[in-house]
């Protein structure tokens, strides 16, 4: 049950965290063949409720979910808006001079991650580091973005060479 003792809400561990993107191509492209993760759910939706649930009346969406091996939990989930030329990330983009979110990965192999980065032509922001994460000793990471501009991190346990 989600719910706790005295009725308050229990969140389940986060199913997906979807980004709103201009170019579903590109992203799909980004996040399968640059960054391993398998298509689990492609589907076009145009539906009242959607677009009350989203805020935008009358929305006809592409939706795309895709995940890690066989995990069901931690999707990363792609929308984008066909119905019109709606952008809402655009404003955000112009206001803030960081993202306005970044998705974290973990991986084994940082080097072959930055490799793949370079060899697909991913706006790699930092190229593989050391750095002493308290509590848990060295640790290696890179960031690049997506191809809407969002910060995507990924984390080795150990050093580059481990």
């Amino acid at each position: 049950s989600l719910l706790q003792a005295g009725g308050r809400v229990k969140a389940s561990p986060t199913r997906r965290t979807s980004i709103i993107v201009g170019d579903m191509e590109a992203s799909i492209k980004f996040y399968r063949d640059t960054l391993g993760l398998a298509v689990f759910y492609d589907q076009e939706i145009r539906s009242e409720e959607e677009g009350r649930l989203l805020g935008v009346p009358g929305a006809r969406v592409r939706v795309v979910s895709l995940q890690s091996d066989a995990a069901e939990e931690g999707m990363v989930g792609l929308m984008q808006f066909i119905s019109d030329d709606i952008k809402p990330r655009a404003k955000i983009r112009q206001l803030v001079a960081n993202p306005d979110l970044f998705l974290i990965f973990l991986t084994d192999d940082i080097k072959g991650v930055h490799e793949r980065m370079l060899k697909s032509g991913a706006n790699v922001k930092c190229p593989p580091i050391e750095y002493e994460i308290p509590g848990r000793g060295v640790s290696a990471g890179l960031t690049c973005y997506d191809p809407d501009g969002v910060l995507v991190e990924f984390t080795q346990f150990g050093p580059i060479d481990a």
